[in-house]
């Protein structure tokens, strides 16, 4: 029955998971300006445009991230059953997703608004660093655990990672005024640090004593 469970989680994660890049990809290619001249096609990227790509690069490591960390906290369970509450988390970071995508285009100026998407990145955030704390915590708790030292250090890092993402998204939202090279220049910081996030995340994934995930 727990893989059964398991199985069917991880379909409908991967079915949320695929339409969230569906829509990224759409609204990300719709950025880009296709400009003919004759026999030959070139592409037009002005400063707004290469800001849309990198902020469309982080929402697609955000996609990554979400996606793995969903994977792994199933996987540090030895029995598990599907429950509602599960279900809904996954339509809820869906229907995040897709609110953060919705933020990447440009208004009736020509403008990116990046102050909506700044504010809807920390929407998702907020949930990310509940769900950090929460794994920190449960750490804490279980000093008994094989690699107990690892765990602890990397929730400790991925809390620090999360607090720094809410103090970007804070500045960005509240500042009077960003330079497109500012801007540029903090998507490029956000992905890294997202990046690192899942590279870290990966190579020491939680991995608790069997069925200890299901107290």
């Amino acid at each position: 029955m727990s893989n059964v469970g398991k199985n069917t989680f991880f379909t409908i994660i991967g079915i949320i998971q695929s339409l969230a890049f569906v829509d990224l990809m759409r609204i990300s290619l719709d950025n880009i300006t296709i400009v003919t001249v004759g026999d030959s096609i070139t592409f037009q990227f002005c400063l707004d445009n290469w800001i849309l790509i990198m902020h469309s690069v982080l929402g697609f490591l955000i996609i990554i991230r979400l996606f793995t960390t969903m994977l792994f906290a199933v996987e540090d369970y030895t029995h598990f059953v599907l429950r509602l509450y599960e279900l809904f988390l996954i339509f809820l970071i869906g229907a995040l997703e897709f609110y953060l995508f919705d933020a990447l285009k440009v208004n009736d100026n020509h403008e990116f608004d990046f102050r909506t998407f700044y504010f809807r990145f920390l929407v998702i955030a907020i949930f990310t660093l509940v769900g950090y704390l929460i794994a920190f915590v449960n750490v804490l708790r279980n000093k008994d655990l094989v690699n107990y030292k690892t765990e602890f250090w990397l929730q400790l890092l991925n809390n620090i990672g999360g607090v720094v993402i809410l103090i970007i998204g804070q500045v960005i939202v509240l500042a009077c005024d960003v330079s497109g090279t500012l801007l540029l220049a903090i998507a490029i910081l956000s992905a890294g640090i997202v990046f690192t996030n899942i590279l870290i995340s990966r190579k020491y994934s939680m991995q608790q004593n069997p069925g200890e995930g299901g107290k």
